[in-house]
């Protein structure tokens, strides 16, 4: 069985199961800026297929538009569940399409992975850095 977190923007994504080559559930939820869901809807996501994560072989990212900390941390997430479990990890992080359409060639890539092997943070965008404008209450005093 192989699970997929699907980042298809900054405030949208999905958890997949993928078993026998078909994506069996696939559910889609809102990334929230102030609370991280993501595995909370994990864990729906597998009491509602009555699953265990030790069942999960393979683990799947993929990231279509995120921001650089979104990508950070799902990538740590991704690392620490497969990690945990001996389970085989794949990340796409310039994933563009949809995942039904492109599905078969996310699975050999996934097949041609013996171990787990940490992912490695890939950013393919320029960050946006800013300076915040907050004027701040206090004073430093010497």
């Amino acid at each position: 069985m192989i699970l997929v977190l699907n980042i298809i923007n900054k405030q949208k994504a999905e958890w997949l199961l993928v078993k026998n080559n078909k994506i069996f559930y696939r559910h889609l939820f809102a990334l929230q800026f102030d609370q991280d869901q993501v595995l909370t809807k994990l864990a729906f996501l597998l009491k509602k297929n009555k699953l265990k994560i030790s069942q999960i072989k393979s683990l799947a990212l993929l990231l279509q538009d995120a921001s650089l900390t979104q990508v950070k941390v799902m990538t740590a997430m991704i690392n620490a569940l497969a990690w945990q479990n001996e389970a085989k990890v794949y990340a796409d992080y310039s994933f563009g399409g949809e995942v039904n359409d492109l599905l078969d060639k996310i699975l050999k890539k996934i097949g041609k992975i013996k171990k787990f092997k940490p992912l490695k943070v890939v950013y393919n965008q320029a960050p946006e850095i800013t300076i915040s404008q907050k004027k701040h209450k206090f004073q430093l005093v010497k």
